[in-house]
């Protein structure tokens, strides 16, 4: 025992004389052992370029202060700016009654059945509803519900479609976009694609979505890129001086995907764990007798 501490003692001696500057020198050589070979060098050089080409770099938000004031005012008028190219029109009050009722089913659940004519744009108010809730990461596993695979699968293409190409999404919500236009144009590249040096995990195909996780440097209250720190952090905000550390965007991550379900067996199967919203309700067959019947 004396023996140890003697060892001990000395150590402490030792690391008490050197320099902070030399004891990180330590750590890094004791963690990270130099190659023994220059062909082992070379492979690890070569390595370390490849994923340096491969890391995606995510612009910062073209306008933080709208993101943030949009995402406070709601989702209609979220909608309003980011899916102007479905919803070029005001909504009616009616269309206002039904986005408030699936936002409010979203955040505090609760089940609720809605009807409107026609045409007056359920499945596409339930479409940007999930995209709403889905940028700010209030869904976790939501389900897509229709009357056949084909069905739901255009509506999980519907949702899908606008990270890739909506260039108002893109240039407000880059941490998603930019990975997911990457995945989309080349799936393959899933397993490799990284942000600030982390592996995104992300998958994006027919079958089913997983968001890409990336870990983000821009201030979490202000949305600025204008920060000072290591690739690691802490950083520091220089717009609001606000401290933090590498975070995780609200979308990193979250799963969806489709599942076709007749009538019959929507209303006996059980109910999928998790929060859940359906994007569009099963279809019912007509009954010959009613036909005509408004």
């Amino acid at each position: 025992m004396s023996a140890q501490t003697s060892d001990l003692e000395s150590l402490n001696s030792l690391l008490s004389s050197l320099s902070t500057e030399e004891v990180s020198l330590l750590l890094r050589r004791s963690s990270s052992p130099e190659p023994t070979s220059e062909a082992e060098s070379d492979r690890q050089r070569k390595k370390r370029k490849r994923a340096e080409e491969r890391a995606l770099s995510i612009p910062p938000v073209q306008d933080p202060e709208r993101r943030l004031r949009l995402e406070r005012e709601g989702c209609a008028a979220w909608l309003a700016w980011y899916r102007n190219d479905l919803f070029y029109h005001d909504f009616t009050p009616n269309q206002r009654r039904i986005i408030q009722s699936i936002d409010e089913r979203i955040q505090f659940g609760g089940l609720k059945a809605i009807a409107a004519p026609r045409g007056d744009g359920k499945t596409a108010i339930c479409e940007g509803t999930m995209q709403f809730a889905l940028v700010r990461g209030r869904l976790r596993y939501p389900l897509i519900v229709a009357a056949n695979a084909e069905a739901a699968s255009d509506i999980m293409d519907n949702i899908k479609t606008p990270f890739e190409v909506n260039e108002r999404l893109i240039a407000d919500y880059p941490e998603i976009c930019i990975p997911v236009q990457e995945l989309a144009e080349a799936p393959q590249l899933a397993a490799g694609q990284t942000v600030n040096g982390r592996k995104t995990l992300g998958e994006w195909s027919k079958k089913g979505v997983r968001f890409p996780t990336v870990w983000l440097d821009w201030c979490p209250n202000c949305l600025s890129a204008e920060t000072l720190g290591e690739l690691h952090g802490p950083f520091l905000c220089l717009r609001c001086g606000h401290a933090f550390e590498l975070w995780k965007s609200d979308i990193s991550g979250l799963v969806f995907g489709p599942s076709a379900c007749s009538g019959r067996s929507a209303e006996s199967g059980r109910r999928p764990s998790g929060r859940t919203s359906p994007c569009s309700t099963t279809s019912r067959t007509r009954n010959p007798r009613s036909a005509g019947r408004r």
